[in-house]
């Protein structure tokens, strides 16, 4: 298995002010909690968390406690702006990843379960290997 998961999460969202570390479900659980819980059934290898969110490296590493993969990396502030290129945060991921094979998820699309992710990741290796 050479997989990786990537999980991009910034404050400074204008639309939904702190939309990944509020309480989404009844528990008080966040979206970015609820995210990495679904991940710890996903057969990969690592979870990247990169953020620049002060909240989202202290949920993260609760959760972190309880599963060896996931990495928080901290994210610099000019790769966290509504104008950041995505081939410029692309490139940022690359750098931080051990895998050859990235799953790029939201934390904004929880019913994506880790059924979902592991047959996504099965089927892409399925096509892509030669």
């Amino acid at each position: 298995m050479n997989r990786s998961v990537f999980i991009g999460v910034r404050s400074g969202s204008t639309r939904a002010i702190n939309k990944n570390v509020r309480p989404f479900l009844k528990d008080g659980t966040s979206i970015l909690q609820n995210r990495l819980l679904q991940l710890m059934d996903v057969d990969c290898d690592e979870i990247i968390v990169s953020t620049n969110c002060d909240i989202c490296i202290e949920q993260a590493s609760l959760i972190a406690l309880h599963d060896s993969r996931i990495k928080i990396v901290e994210r610099p502030s000019n790769l966290c702006l509504d104008t950041t290129l995505v081939t410029d945060l692309m490139n940022h991921i690359v750098k931080h990843v051990n895998s050859s094979t990235i799953m790029w998820t939201h934390v904004t699309s929880p019913f994506i379960s880790s059924k979902d992710m592991n047959k996504a990741f099965d089927i892409y290796e399925d096509k892509n290997s030669f």
